[in-house]
């Protein structure tokens, strides 16, 4: 069955850890500026679907 038109397949490319890539990256809570990425305004840690990290650089 063909698609209608004027609709196409919109693909969502998987974020790849930046700390598992780089591996000279280090997670430290002296760090604001690398920390700011990942944490709100309000101070909660953002989801890794927002975030791209790996569930164990989630922690």
């Amino acid at each position: 069955m063909p698609r209608p038109e004027g609709k196409k397949r919109v693909y969502v490319r998987r974020r790849v850890c930046r700390f598992c890539q780089d591996e000279n990256i280090r997670i430290d809570y002296k760090d604001p500026k690398l920390l700011k990425h990942f944490v709100t305004e309000r101070g909660k840690i953002m989801p890794r679907r927002m975030t791209g990290t790996c569930a164990n650089h989630q922690r």
